[in-house]
């Protein structure tokens, strides 16, 4: 009996060890995988929804939200050619959790989405409050995730600075 407790003993620091390694990989793999920017995960088109052609206003319907997804909308041009720091953004409810908006300037790190049940939400948001970063300069729309709650949602966009926001859209009122 003694003889096979070496070789058992063995077995299991065998499997233990290479359990442990499966869990280092896995973790090692996450953590790589989340730090892809947010402008490489629009462009394979994950967790986007594409823009309703519909000209009826968010505020006026009541149908639940929903989100599908679908390919990565077509790169568009940049709404301003210029490197000037963005001066202003009009922002316009687009279908029933989308928006677009238009910049004078040019923000090189891209835009936040921001959006609250509370008026005039802000980066970093406060309590209840909710954002989606758009690293892409070129960007000019974007969802708000609900996670199904119902209500009316405020929503604005600002320029990205880094860890702060510049310049503010108007505010846009979406009620699901």
């Amino acid at each position: 009996m003694t003889d096979t407790m070496p070789a058992e003993n063995n077995r299991r620091v065998i499997i233990t060890g290479g359990i442990l390694l499966i869990v280092v990989l896995g973790a090692l793999w996450w953590y790589f995988a989340s730090q892809k920017s947010a402008n490489q995960l629009e462009n394979a088109g994950i967790g986007q929804t594409k823009p309703a052609t519909s000209t009826q206003t968010a505020a006026s319907t009541t149908a639940p939200a929903t989100t599908r997804k679908t390919a990565a909308p077509a790169k568009t041009a940049a709404t301003s050619t210029t490197t000037k720091a963005v001066k202003s953004i009009a922002l316009t409810a687009s279908s029933l959790t989308n928006v677009s908006w238009k910049t004078t300037g040019y923000s090189k790190y891209g835009y936040y989405l921001v959006w609250s049940q509370n008026i005039h939400p802000t980066y970093p948001p406060g309590k209840g409050g909710s954002y989606r970063l758009y690293s892409d300069p070129a960007a000019n729309w974007g969802s708000i995730l609900t996670s199904g709650k119902k209500g009316v949602f405020y929503v604005r966009v600002c320029e990205n600075l880094g860890a702060t926001c510049g310049t503010y859209s108007n505010d846009v009122s979406i009620s699901l």
